[in-house]
């Protein structure tokens, strides 16, 4: 509902400029598109996809040294470097993200909280859901309404104003919970994810305070280029991580606990099997007792998975902050200055162009 509301706002009150009132006497959209950097379109989606589907394959489908997992890593890593060189040295006019961005620190420590504080939300809106399922509730609707803390603590975060610390120490102490702690894990990822969405809000407002307006595209399409790619990687790791933990812990601990309430050993891998489907009918010499042990080792195994899945945001956090203590004071930037006008659609004819751009053909 937000969505359609959004889009019905953004057709009848958004008004941006043309492209042919920024780009009088310019290219042609043919002659634009034939000037994209395909090359470094194509080294950095490949690079990316490559890597990610190495992350992805990590600890489920093959093991962390196999040669599939490395083999997929080292070259989407050596893609993306490729990459970066032909961004550096090709000579291209309109590269797909110009390194020159990179040489102001204060842009840079911007990009940095942008992308970690978009991982604490996109990871978790993957991780949350599974750790209610696992360790709280079977319940759809009490899971849809747990799971809303992500959201809604991104959003209301947005509205409300030390975030990076807030967002580090509350998300990171999501490692001490169990089955039993389902209240206290909920406000602590909620008090996260509002640090983490006061932080969206700054970083993607005050981006374009530090370039050129004539660069405002260029820098906030590099910044989300980055924080999704960022994100995604996250989000590939702790799923991966959390396949690993508990692929590891769940035989641990439930093959003690079936056997210590009366399971016969050879009915283990029949147990595993039900757990797995989520019945255990077809499992012999079963009884409500196992059942009940084994679910109670299975919640332990994921508690003890989960924590090891939040321990990899520790990093993630000592770089928010390191990157929030670069980050510049934009006050001096709040002028009533406005480099992008909007504009009457009915009158495009007779309006005066924003910014005449003179492009002289090769």
């Amino acid at each position: 509902m937000v969505n359609v509301l959004a889009i019905t706002l953004y057709f009848f009150f958004y008004f941006p400029p043309t492209y042919k009132m920024l780009h009088v006497g310019g290219k042609s959209k043919l002659k634009q598109l034939k000037t994209l950097d395909w090359m470094g379109i194509f080294l950095f989606s490949t690079g990316l996809v490559v890597f990610l589907i190495g992350m992805n394959w990590s600890g489920s489908a093959y093991p962390w040294k196999g040669g599939h997992v490395l083999g997929a890593l080292f070259a989407g890593f050596a893609t993306l470097v490729a990459f970066c060189f032909w961004e550096s040295y090709a000579g291209i006019d309109y590269p797909l993200i110009p390194m020159r961005l990179f040489k102001n620190i204060q842009y840079d420590a911007i990009v940095a909280c942008a992308s970690l504080a978009a991982v604490v939300y996109y990871a978790n809106s993957i991780i949350w859901p599974t750790m209610v399922s696992s360790l709280f509730t079977m319940d759809i609707t009490k899971i849809g309404w747990l799971s809303c803390a992500i959201g809604g603590g991104l959003l209301l975060g947005q509205i409300l104003g030390v975030a990076v610390a807030i967002t580090t120490a509350f998300v990171a102490a999501v490692t001490t919970s169990n089955e039993r702690k389902e209240k206290q894990t909920t406000a602590l990822l909620l008090i996260g994810t509002i640090a983490a969405g006061y932080i969206e809000n700054l970083t993607l407002s005050t981006t374009t305070y530090l370039c050129d307006p004539a660069d405002i595209g260029l820098v906030t399409g590099v910044m989300g280029a980055i924080r999704t790619g960022l994100s995604a990687i996250a989000t590939s790791m702790y799923s991966s991580n959390l396949a690993t933990e508990s692929a590891k812990y769940i035989p641990q601990k439930v093959m003690p606990a079936a056997l210590a309430v009366g399971l016969p050993e050879p009915s283990l891998l029949a147990l595993f099997s039900g757990i797995t489907l989520g019945d255990f009918t077809a499992v012999p010499g079963i009884s409500a007792g196992i059942i009940a042990a084994t679910g109670t080792a299975v919640k332990d195994a994921y508690a003890m998975s989960f924590r090891t899945v939040y321990l990899c945001t520790i990093p993630f956090g000592v770089l928010l902050i390191l990157a929030g203590l670069l980050s510049p004071n934009v006050e001096q930037y709040l002028t009533d200055e406005v480099a992008r006008k909007m504009h009457d659609r009915n009158n495009e004819k007779g309006e005066q162009p924003v910014r005449k751009e003179i492009i002289e053909e090769v």
